[in-house]
């Protein structure tokens, strides 16, 4: 099973790494992380520190990074630094 979240989103639902090596769930957790909050918070560390497998991945190895994840047992988070990029103004001033 994949999950896929932005920073955000994992930084709300931190401890969810926690219960899948609890119940020993095949599940992984894709997060793209763009430093929307002026940080760019770790999350490879706190899954490991839940005693699941964590990596950083680049969009030049995001495919085999993945499905090497998908295809070990139990869960695992992949990080994926991403740009934040805002949109140009429609209109001036």
């Amino acid at each position: 099973m994949l999950a896929v979240s932005g920073d955000d989103g994992a930084l709300h639902a931190v401890a969810e790494p926690a219960a899948a090596r609890q119940y020993d769930l095949n599940v992984t957790w894709l997060v793209t992380g763009d430093g929307g909050h002026g940080t760019g918070p770790d999350h490879v560390a706190p899954a490991e520190s839940f005693g699941v497998t964590g990596v950083r991945t680049s969009p030049q190895t995001l495919a085999a990074d993945l499905a090497k994840a998908l295809a070990a047992p139990g869960p695992s988070v992949v990080v994926l630094p991403t740009a934040l990029r805002m949109p140009a103004p429609a209109h001036s001033g």
